[in-house]
């Protein structure tokens, strides 16, 4: 069974996924941060970039722009990335408003299906589609409802036209607030039995915003408090424990994402590498780590059956990642290659971005 829990730690908010009640995904978010990832805002171009983007300032913040700089100043940007240890925070200029089954695009263009969406063609949806701008249409809509898939187009663009139709000012108040990390995880996840939230105004909150996006979840809405201290405090450590006596260490660098595995007490090395492939999707999730990732297994060249055994264990726990994986291989000298896609802030860079 499936279940989104909300709640604040040290004054964080917190959102989780549950599997058969283990935490299984887990989002956080500083809802004091000057700036949160997904909001949009007015921002001041300082600097352009000849490779295209630039820099520039959101009130006082500055940023790094990514995208198609307009003549006109100051400009629509959304926020893609908080600051980071050693990095600004980053924005583009095309801007993506997320629904549970469509993306809209209401400065872009075009019609596309997300990677991992069967069977689509254009020319199915375009008729189903407002006109005006681009849009994405996600995984969820393939089984959803027409009712459902329009309900979610009307509303996208009723939130482009708003954000076409904004004037211009100066401050860091976002024109459009990002969404926390229990309502992201409800856009993105998969379908929940239930949603528990630790206090009324909490769900009463959910609720409303529900009647909007998800209206078939408003009856799961309970009010049950669900303590992620722990989880949230374990996806801090560097090290992760494995039942087979060897050990994970995971090290986010400015450049990748580092895994060693450690054989420790383990029986043997191939026990060992088989249940780090198998425990690692789940705690790149729990940290929400991304871009390339390498895995450090023990020993080197590995005969190609026990290739194909780690690869397909590795390929397995990220099945359900709503984040797009590919899984490069395993070369000569042992290394595990893989990136995955950005959603949202890692933890690391949340906590980074109190100090």
């Amino acid at each position: 069974m499936i279940e989104l829990v909300g709640d604040s730690v040290d004054g964080l908010a917190l959102a989780a996924v549950l599997k058969d009640g283990v935490v299984w995904d887990l989002r956080a978010a500083d809802p004091a941060a000057p700036l949160v990832e997904g909001a949009v805002h007015w921002c001041r171009v300082t600097r352009s970039d000849p490779r295209g983007g630039g820099w520039g300032k959101i009130g006082e913040v500055p940023v790094r722009l990514a995208g198609d700089e307009p003549a006109t100043q100051p400009i629509l940007v959304q926020v893609t990335a908080q600051a980071r240890t050693t990095k600004l925070a980053e924005a583009t200029t095309d801007i993506a408003l997320p629904g549970r089954c469509l993306v809209h695009r209401p400065f872009g263009s075009g019609l596309r299906g997300a990677k991992r969406l069967p069977g689509f063609r254009a020319g199915d949806w375009a008729a189903r589609l407002p006109d005006g701008g681009g849009w994405i249409v996600r995984r969820r809509a393939a089984q959803a409802t027409p009712d459902a898939v329009g309900r979610d187009a009307q509303h996208l663009a009723e939130l482009g036209r708003g954000l076409a139709a904004a004037r211009p000012f100066d401050g860091s108040d976002p024109v459009l607030p990002g969404p926390d990390p229990l309502r992201r995880l409800i856009l993105d996840a998969e379908d929940p039995a239930a949603v528990r939230l630790p206090s009324p105004d909490a769900a009463r909150a959910l609720a409303h915003w529900c009647r909007t996006w998800a209206p078939d979840l408003t009856e799961r809405i309970a009010v049950a408090p669900a303590d992620l201290s722990e989880p949230f405090v374990a996806a801090q450590s560097s090290e992760v424990a494995l039942a087979s006596g060897g050990r994970l260490v995971i090290e986010p660098t400015a450049a990748l994402v580092a895994v060693d595995v450690d054989l420790g007490s383990a029986a043997s090395e191939r026990t060992a590498n088989l249940e780090a492939c198998r425990v690692l999707a789940r705690q790149i999730r729990l940290r929400n780590l991304a871009g390339p990732i390498v895995v450090d297994l023990i020993g080197s060249a590995k005969p190609e059956a026990e290739t194909k055994v780690l690869l397909a264990a590795v390929a397995d726990g990220f099945a359900d990642d709503p984040a797009t994986v590919q899984v490069v291989g395993i070369d000569r000298l042992g290394l595990l290659r893989l990136a995955r896609q950005r959603r949202g802030a890692a933890l690391a860079d949340v906590l980074a971005g109190r100090r």
